[in-house]
């Protein structure tokens, strides 16, 4: 998922959010790597507390989730809400 959006995120924020660097950008970008090294551990921890099927289960909801919150991620018109989101 995080492919996807490299391609096409620093065209659409120049055109929609200029107040935003290439910068804050690079940042968005970086996010999801530093995300999965702290998280990796934890869903290890995760997957031995509920069970292999259960964690998958979760995780697959979870993605789900924040795959939609990113989806609704355009109709935030503040910069700076934007890249936290």
């Amino acid at each position: 998922m995080i492919l996807l959006v490299v391609s096409f995120l620093p065209a659409y924020l120049e055109e929609n959010y200029p107040t935003l660097t290439t910068s804050d950008g690079a940042h968005m970008i970086a996010s999801f790597s530093i995300a999965s090294i702290i998280f990796a551990p934890i869903n290890g921890i995760i997957k031995n507390y509920m069970g292999a099927k259960n964690a998958i289960i979760f995780g697959f909801t979870m993605l789900t989730l924040s795959t939609a919150g990113i989806g609704f991620a355009p109709i935030v018109k503040d910069p700076v809400l934007f890249k936290w989101i």
